[in-house]
């Protein structure tokens, strides 16, 4: 977990400032010129160096559907 905001700059340890990032991501945002900005929903926008946005949207959440289990056959 990855404050988006730093705490040491004030940055809440708060579900809306926290973010999962991968290794790279990590390693991007801490020591390199590009900036993240936490959205609603799990959404980060990336800010490159040269100013192009990109959007980073978690994957679906895992569905299930449960369907009624068909009658034993009347033998």
């Amino acid at each position: 977990m990855d404050h988006t905001i730093p705490a040491s700059a004030g940055g809440p340890t708060a579900t809306h400032n926290l973010s999962e990032l991968c290794r790279r991501h990590h390693v991007l945002k801490h020591h390199s010129p590009w900036h993240v900005e936490a959205r609603p929903g799990g959404v980060l926008a990336w800010t490159s160096p040269t100013g192009r946005v990109h959007i980073d949207r978690p994957p679906p959440q895992n569905t299930i559907t449960l369907h009624d289990r068909d009658p034993d056959p009347p033998f």
